[in-house]
């Protein structure tokens, strides 16, 4: 089976801006961005009153992991991409709707930290890839 090719802006695609190249990933089939959290911290003391424990929420935020499945291409060396330390730029491309002239975007900075390959009998060979993100996801709108 040929390897798929995905041309930014063509369709649903992520591309990776890794440190020493950009490597075009794939075509997505699905996408799932995790929630977005931060700690609670706990502030009753014994002279809290009301019966009710009271909470202040922490600094530090959690924007969990990002989920691709990607048709699988074998001119990509996954393991490579998950061996690095590094925390990466991803750029997730959405399909052109409407009248958009350029598509809306999503990049954030993220480890690859899951490959998860899947081989059916009669359908596209597919991999689920797994992000942890470093920091806040940037979004930007598609023009018309």
């Amino acid at each position: 089976m040929p390897a798929a090719t995905y041309t930014p802006g063509s369709g649903f695609g992520i591309v990776a801006s890794l440190a020493t190249s950009t490597t075009i990933l794939g075509n997505i089939h699905g996408y799932r961005a995790n929630k977005f959290s931060r700690p609670a911290i706990e502030t009753t003391h014994m002279a809290t009153t009301g019966g009710h424990r009271t909470y202040i929420a922490g600094d530090l935020k959690d924007w969990g992991e990002i989920e691709c499945d990607v048709e699988y291409n074998t001119q990509i060396d996954y393991k490579t991409l998950a061996a690095s330390q590094a925390a990466e730029t991803m750029t997730v491309t959405f399909p052109l709707r409407g009248n958009a002239v350029t598509a809306a975007t999503v990049t954030f900075t993220a480890v690859l930290t899951d490959i998860s390959p899947t081989w059916p009998k009669d359908d596209l060979i597919m991999a689920t890839l797994t992000f942890k993100a470093s920091a806040a996801p940037t979004y930007t709108a598609a023009t018309t």
